[in-house]
């Protein structure tokens, strides 16, 4: 039981401190796209962006490159934690689920500790999504609401209570619920085919190449509930504008406006974004992984 004890609480030491490392390699690299991506989505009526390079020159031309990394603060201070909850939590249920820690889980059983991976997350994921995508959908050419982080927080409790702080969670928690089998077994399945021996660490290319996949598996499978999400989390409560913000509603309101094609408002910046941005995240877990197990392993992950 000891050497159990102490295995899995190395384990754990590990997977925090590699999606930290990961999930701050992911915020740098995705912001731009994610940024995009969410003015898109948010859009409704008359649209400001007529689509994603649109959005792009606007945004470039009315708040400088930099106005593609608003809301940065909030992801580049918490990705580190969410990334360390994500892998934890994942790393825990895999081995919960597994009868043999020494042999690696089979592909049904990495889509499963997926599903577990996904409600528990997305408890820590909401109020800093919410933070981050009311901050994004500010420019210029918008009435500007918020002054940063900490502003979006003390005005949201004001005028919305804590609950306010969770606005999107059923719909995160279904995207998670439908995005994580996928991404967690896009990820396993291409870098097993990749790396036929699972005693080796995996090369840097497959790590990049199998955490492409897994983000694009991902937003592939939950895409329309994360437009939903935005809606609702993008969504400033008015007295004077009463607006329901229940999911079942807001998934109505979307194809009664703008049909099938209004859930996957924002979809290719999102992929596109999807393939960097979780490359180097696994590989910043994966890298770190290796460092804290073996100098060798890390060695042969940099080959």
């Amino acid at each position: 039981y000891g050497d159990f004890k102490a295995m899995t609480s190395r384990q754990t030491a590990t997977s925090i401190l590699g999606g930290t490392v990961g999930g701050v390699f992911q915020a740098v690299v995705g912001q731009p796209f994610d940024t995009l991506k969410v003015r898109l989505q948010a859009q409704e009526g008359k649209a400001l962006y007529k689509g994603p390079m649109d959005c792009l020159v606007k945004t470039i031309k009315n708040e400088g490159p930099l106005g593609l990394y608003k809301g940065l603060t909030p992801p580049l201070f918490m990705a580190g934690f969410l990334n360390a909850v994500l892998f934890t939590t994942n790393s825990f249920m895999k081995r919960l689920i597994s009868s043999d820690p020494s042999t690696p889980l089979s592909l049904p059983k990495v889509l499963l500790a997926g599903l577990m991976t996904g409600p528990v997350y997305c408890f820590f994921l909401t109020p800093v999504d919410l933070v981050k995508s009311r901050l994004q959908i500010q420019s210029t050419q918008t009435s500007v609401i918020y002054r940063g982080p900490f502003d979006v927080i003390s005005k949201t409790l004001k005028n919305e209570g804590a609950r306010g702080m969770f606005k999107g969670l059923t719909a995160t928690i279904i995207t998670r619920i439908l995005g994580h089998p996928a991404y967690w077994g896009s990820y396993e399945l291409v870098k097993r085919t990749l790396n036929t021996d699972p005693l080796a660490p995996p090369k840097v290319y497959q790590v990049l190449v199998a955490g492409s996949a897994g983000g694009i598996g991902f937003w592939t499978a939950c895409f329309p509930f994360d437009v939903v999400k935005t809606k609702l989390q993008t969504q400033v409560n008015d007295p004077k504008r009463k607006i329901s913000s229940g999911t079942w509603y807001t998934v109505q309101r979307i194809y009664h406006l703008e049909g099938i094609r209004g859930f996957y408002k924002g979809f290719l910046p999102c992929v596109l974004r999807a393939a960097p941005a979780n490359a180097v995240a696994f590989f910043g877990y994966e890298l770190t992984t290796c460092l804290l197990y073996t100098s060798d392993a890390a060695d042969d992950l940099l080959c």
